[in-house]
């Protein structure tokens, strides 16, 4: 299997389909909390025939190492930036991160725009959740590492998927992300809730994309707020797993979006 050694030297596992080369671009594929890179589902397949897709599992998640530390937004942004130079190509890359993966790949775009052409979201968060100070009383924490692990994993996961119509998918997510390690998800849920989302995306110059949920509180004119040049879209009919509840419409909206970076 193939796996990329970050500075620390934690083995990160990677998966590579399709090619580049002309007009095809490379996407870097980064799953959120709890998740790994089986949650792209046919969005990563349906990518891999336009071009060439590099999908990872962050540290702790997946089939990646779960080293004692590192899971910090600028930890995985760091992470990926080595990943990016030694898999992906010799051109920018598209990234598209889903929910905590957005935040690492917003970061990413701030920190090393020479990797970066462009970036897409998927229903990741655009305002700043909590501080330090309110962070040990925070519900979502609270609930999250006071439950026996991994029953806090399952909590979380649960509110994502309470349309019925979704419980097959939903059982088999939450399972995966159950099977995340306990220090790994913990820290990971911490770096994610004091994340500064507004103060990194005002910072963001690339094109961007941003696709949200329609079961989701998100909106054109919050993306606006603080990406004046980003894209808004919308599935229909979906919840925060926007690409494997809508993958028709994602890939829909990514191949418009890439139509007009080309156009440029």
């Amino acid at each position: 299997m193939p796996y990329h050694r970050a500075s620390d030297g934690t083995r990160l596992y990677y998966e590579i389909a399709g090619r580049a080369g002309g007009r095809r671009a490379t996407f870097v594929l980064v799953h959120g909390l709890c998740s790994n890179l089986e949650h792209w589902g046919e969005v990563r397949e349906r990518l891999a025939e336009r071009g060439r897709v590099l999908a990872v599992d962050l540290r702790g998640h997946g089939r990646s190492e779960a080293p004692p530390a590192g899971y910090t937004i600028n930890g995985f942004a760091t992470d990926l930036a080595g990943l990016v130079e030694a898999h992906g190509g010799t051109a920018p890359v598209i990234l598209a991160g889903h929910s905590m993966g957005s935040t690492v790949s917003l970061t990413l775009a701030v920190r090393q725009p020479r990797l970066v052409r462009a970036v897409i979201s998927v229903d990741g968060a655009l305002d700043r959740y909590t501080t330090a100070e309110a962070l040990p009383a925070d519900r979502t924490y609270r609930a999250f590492v006071d439950r026996e692990h991994p029953e806090g994993v399952r909590a979380l996961y649960r509110f994502f998927f309470p349309d019925p119509r979704d419980a097959s998918l939903g059982q088999r997510i939450i399972e995966d992300a159950a099977r995340t390690p306990r220090h790994a998800a913990i820290a990971s849920l911490r770096a994610t809730l004091l994340a500064d989302i507004p103060a990194i995306a005002r910072r963001v110059r690339q094109p961007l994309l941003y696709i949200g949920a329609s079961r989701r509180n998100r909106s054109e004119a919050a993306l606006q707020a603080v990406v004046p040049h980003g894209e808004f879209g919308q599935a229909a009919q979906a919840g925060h797993f926007v690409q494997l509840e809508a993958p028709d419409q994602v890939v829909a909206m990514i191949d418009r979006f890439v139509s007009r970076l080309d156009a440029d």
